[in-house]
């Protein structure tokens, strides 16, 4: 016999092919049928849209076909020998039969109005597989209690009350039914279209059916928690679940590959081209078409392009990375901001342009405000796209990370100029902000002693030279890393004061051992020296580390003299106590001083109970009680 020969379709209309099965006498009589060619938009056969698994690609098996062959795969042929009727024709649409295969031009086109196919079918046949004696019970069990029970859920919105199994029958239902779901029909992508387009649908396994009503029901009836996957198909198939589980109201392309991410296909492409007759933004439209010419690189890229601008891909063609269809799927829940992520590491000036002006961005909302500040700072992008991206009104520039570092803080630590002088021309740039470890981003330019970065601060109308936490002030930190021009440049700031907020520029410059800084702080008259006692708290420093050339730049300034002057006694004593001459003759040297009123004893007494701020070591009463001879015989003859 000759194999069965398709005659070419008119693609530029909606013809398509039914299938008339003929009756057979048995079950195991040669399978008999003709093809006929019917417009979908006519008033045409009336036929029943079948939905089943292919069951793989061999086909072994044979149907006449207008007296030819045409092979079939087995399950497809188990399934015509139960649809069969043993009396009469039946009209029939099968893809893999009424579909020339071979022929992609024509598979686009079926496929393109595939939804019409099972919209305009009387009713659905979903072929599940063979029955076994679990199934037959099931679908017994199911079978009279119709319209009582569907009242009952149709009010309840729930499980019906009026159906209380026995523990025994309630667990085996469960059995049962779990293995249903677990047929491969429940997997396959195309059976999304063909079911949720049903108008009405009937189950079958074997010579088993059941209404769809029922069957979608039956987990809600028996207390079984169906798979997430299962339960979704069973949500869209028709009857009461379908509205109550609000199907019609989103279910665009990006929410349908989503949800049924897990579903399978012989053909990766389909697991997209099946969803298009059923999506709300593509069924309708000539945007995205299932063509079978194009690859499957093409096919992702083609619907990841529309998902996020809803348009038709343009030149050129590969606009993403090349992914798997499972590893595009796997990042579908957070596309945009995946997207705009791998465009900022790649500094895809293009790409970074459309998505910040095209896509809607609630879409890439969360992840602007928490990621992308992160993202653009660790990616190394170039700094004409770091420009471009931050300048856009859309991004968050002063989100902080764990460590309170803004953007701004971040590109200055990694002395990225561009980049800096990019943030700082927009309007809302937290220029001030101070990290958890109380530095602002003038602190940190310090830190890395960058004088150009310091230069470009400065010259910002809203800098703010006082902000920070103790040493993490500008001038602190200025002090700390010994950068004199630094602290020229600070100093001249109109607005700079030394003397607020704990700051002690004297302590910090004595401690650091910064003699150039502390002659610069005190020729600027811009520290008061009584402020936290800042000058005495440095007078004493420097005695306790032997600082002899600081104690003498000290002790120069009229202001610190004065401080020294008013409590001689005191630091004369700390001064002895500390057995370092060059203090005491410098203290001896002021005006005030006058040694027949001192009493070294009442004075150290005095020292001890008074509460002297300085930010080393103190000298109490467990350390050394009595000054060396030598010292204090010295002190006494000058």
């Amino acid at each position: 016999m000759e194999p069965y020969v398709y005659k070419p379709l008119d693609l530029s209309l909606d013809a398509i092919r039914i299938l008339r099965l003929r009756p057979h006498y048995n079950i195991n009589s040669e399978i008999q049928c003709e093809l006929i060619e019917v417009y979908l938009g006519a008033a045409g056969v009336p036929y029943e849209a079948v939905s089943y698994t292919w069951g793989g690609t061999d086909k072994p098996l044979k149907i006449i076909v207008d007296a030819c062959e045409l092979h079939v795969t087995v399950n497809l042929y188990t399934a015509l020998q139960y649809l069969q009727h043993a009396d009469q024709e039946r009209y029939l649409w099968i893809d893999a039969i009424c579909i020339n295969q071979d022929n992609n031009a024509e598979r686009g086109h079926q496929v393109g109005q595939m939804r019409l196919v099972y919209e305009n079918a009387e009713r659905v046949l979903i072929w599940l597989g063979t029955g076994d004696f679990g199934t037959s019970d099931l679908f017994n069990y199911f079978k009279d209690i119709d319209d009582q029970e569907l009242r009952a859920l149709k009010t309840a919105h729930s499980e019906a009350q009026s159906f209380k199994p026995s523990s025994k029958l309630y667990s085996e239902l469960q059995r049962i039914f779990s293995r249903l779901l677990a047929r491969p029909w429940f997997r396959r992508v195309w059976i999304l279209q063909e079911v949720a387009t049903a108008r009405s649908a009937t189950v079958m396994c074997g010579h088993n059916t059941m209404s769809t009503r029922i069957f979608a029901l039956i987990p809600t009836y028996i207390g079984l928690y169906a798979p997430r996957h299962c339960q979704a198909v069973l949500n869209i198939m028709p009857g009461h679940t379908r509205r109550w589980s609000g199907w019609g109201e989103k279910r665009d392309l990006h929410t349908l590959l989503r949800k049924f991410a897990a579903s399978e296909a012989t053909d990766e492409r389909d697991r997209i081209f099946a969803l298009l007759g059923i999506s709300s933004d593509t069924y309708n439209s000539k945007v995205i078409l299932p063509d079978y010419t194009k690859d499957i690189q093409y096919v992702i890229q083609e619907a990841w392009y529309f998902i996020l601008f809803r348009k038709a891909l343009y030149p050129p063609l590969q606009r993403f990375p090349r992914l798997s269809m499972n590893e595009f799927l796997n990042i579908l829940d957070r596309l945009p901001q995946w997207t705009l992520d791998w465009s900022i590491k790649n500094g895809d000036q293009s790409m970074i342009r459309d998505l910040f002006d095209t896509v809607d961005y609630h879409a890439c909302e969360k992840y602007n405000h928490q990621v992308i500040c992160t993202a653009v700072a660790r990616s190394g992008s170039c700094d004409d796209v770091f420009a471009f991206i931050v300048s856009h009104g859309k991004v968050q520039v002063n989100v902080v990370d764990d460590h309170g570092h803004t953007l701004l803080h971040r590109m200055i630590r990694t002395h990225r100029f561009s980049a800096a002088k990019a943030l700082l021309n927009r309007k809302d740039i937290s220029l001030n902000s101070v990290n958890l470890y109380g530095c602002t981003p003038l602190s940190e330019a310090i830190y890395g002693g960058n004088q150009s970065m310091v230069d470009l601060l400065l010259a910002h109308p809203r800098i703010d030279v006082n902000a920070g936490k103790g040493q993490r002030t500008p001038i602190g930190v200025a002090i700390i890393v010994g950068n004199e021009g630094i602290v020229r440049a600070l100093l001249a700031c109109r607005d700079i004061d030394l003397n607020r907020g704990g700051v002690r520029p004297l302590v910090e410059a004595v401690e650091s051992g910064r003699c150039q800084i502390l002659r610069q702080l005190l020729d600027s008259g811009l520290v008061d020296v009584k402020y936290c006692n800042d000058g005495g708290a440095a007078w004493l420093m420097a005695v306790e580390n032997r600082q002899e050339t600081i104690l003498s730049i000290l002790i120069s300034d009229k202001s610190v003299e004065h401080v020294i002057n008013e409590d001689w006694r005191l630091y004369l004593a700390k001064a002895i106590l500390s057995s370092f001459t060059p203090a005491v003759k410098a203290i001896m040297r002021c005006k005030d001083v006058d040694i027949s009123k001192f009493n070294l004893w009442e004075a150290w007494k005095e020292a001890n109970g008074r509460k002297f701020v300085s930010k080393s070591r103190s000298i109490g009463p467990g350390q050394r009680k009595h000054p060396s001879p030598d010292v204090a015989s010295g002190c006494v003859r000058g």
